[in-house]
């Protein structure tokens, strides 16, 4: 997963590059980007504060107990269970991120976005 987190870091880099160049060159245009990695890290950082049980920021709330997008054991297939706490869990199933998470990080994302909208009267 380090060489994927590192990945994605250089991208969000060199697309922060890009964007304050475009900014520079158009300065009467607002762009806008939501930043959907740095929002995840802050739902995972602040996850306590946030109502997620420390125990389980790696693990998966349906499927294999482990965090692995690579599970044998998908959600949906007889017999796999869930787990009863689903609010407790940042991962759904290893892949996609519980309803809680992403409650989370849309509020983060929303909130960023109107503080970049510049409105003229």
């Amino acid at each position: 997963m380090r060489s994927l987190n590192n990945l994605v870091t250089s991208q969000n880099n060199d697309l922060q590059l890009a964007l304050s160049s475009l900014r520079r060159e158009f300065p009467d245009v607002v762009i806008i980007y939501a930043d959907y990695y740095n929002a995840f890290l802050s739902v995972l950082r602040g996850a306590p504060i946030l109502g997620f049980d420390r125990r389980n920021l790696l693990k998966a709330c349906c499927g294999s107990p482990i965090f692995s997008p690579f599970s044998p054991q998908f959600c949906g297939n007889p017999g796999v269970a869930t787990c009863p706490n689903r609010r407790e869990y940042i991962h759904w199933d290893g892949l996609h991120l519980t309803q809680e998470a992403n409650r989370h990080i849309s509020k983060i994302l929303i909130r960023d976005i109107i503080l970049r909208i510049k409105c003229i009267r």
